[in-house]
């Protein structure tokens, strides 16, 4: 949840991770929150494409949910391109969907993409 994903190679954890996106994530309470790095899919053709999904809970948009309160999370898809097999490139983010999200529990985590090729995504 803390926003690395990482490639193992032969049982050893590689020293840099494949994507790096806790710089985008909201801040994540000490000991336990369910916010942050929440899923991961890859597309269909990654093999030809280099095109991978995932799920993060970013900061907070302006407002919230009614007047007074602020919204406490905004939940983020994001498309990116590997640019190697074992490396991301965190550069290549393109943003697919965003929600805000009123409280900080409950948050889904998985995208995946179905038999019809289509990425689905539970918040």
């Amino acid at each position: 949840q803390t926003g690395q994903i990482w490639v193992i190679e032969n049982g050893v954890r590689n020293p840099q991770p494949f994507l790096d996106v806790s710089d985008r994530i909201i801040a994540l309470s000490e000991g336990y929150d369910e916010r942050g790095l929440l899923g991961l899919a890859f597309h269909p053709q990654f093999s030809s494409n280099s095109r991978f999904y995932v799920y993060y809970t970013a900061p907070p948009g302006a407002g919230g949910p009614m007047e007074g309160e602020m919204w406490d999370n905004r939940s983020r898809i994001s498309e990116f391109t590997a640019s190697s097999p074992t490396s991301a490139d965190a550069g290549s983010e393109r943003i697919v969907l965003e929600v805000d999200q009123p409280q900080s529990n409950h948050e889904g985590g998985t995208i995946a993409f179905g038999p019809d090729g289509y990425l689905y995504i539970s918040i």
